[in-house]
């Protein structure tokens, strides 16, 4: 499976380019990375519970907000 740092790496990384900030469409990378964050949870607990990877989901944020903050 892929891994989810590896599919968004656009938003960890800054991009060199202003314009390019433009081209991603952030609602949806975050969407998409939400839900692939709550399928690839991880198991744990009595019932076996699935949780998200919180320290992924930071990380996504972050980069999210600092795109969103180069496009403002």
């Amino acid at each position: 499976m892929e891994q989810i740092l590896d599919r968004f790496q656009h938003l960890l990384h800054p991009l060199r380019d202003p314009e390019q900030n433009w081209s991603v469409d952030l609602a949806e990378d975050l969407t998409q990375a939400v839900s692939t964050l709550a399928e690839q949870g991880t198991s744990f607990g009595q019932y076996d519970e699935k949780t998200i990877d919180f320290s992924k989901a930071a990380l996504l944020i972050q980069g999210g907000a600092h795109v969103y903050s180069k496009k403002v």
